[in-house]
């Protein structure tokens, strides 16, 4: 979800990936933060099952991970 003209700010050594199968791609921790939809005073996305089909982690994005990946809880 970060916006495109953010890409160039970003630190060194971080990626901006367009789908999140392809961010967790080899990856050896995965950590999805979740969508505080009570502190959101505009609609970023239609539905939160929109939100979940684009920006959710799902069993067949882990398969691209690292075999021995790490799948962190999102908080708090």
């Amino acid at each position: 979800m970060v916006p495109p003209e953010f890409a160039e700010i970003v630190a060194e050594g971080l990626r901006i990936e367009p789908t999140v199968a392809d961010a967790v791609d080899g990856a050896d921790v995965v950590m999805i933060l979740r969508i505080q939809r009570e502190r959101q005073d505009s609609a970023f996305f239609p539905s939160m099952r929109e939100y979940a089909i684009h920006y959710g982690l799902h069993p067949d994005h882990l398969e691209r991970a690292a075999s021995d990946a790490i799948v962190m809880h999102p908080g708090p």
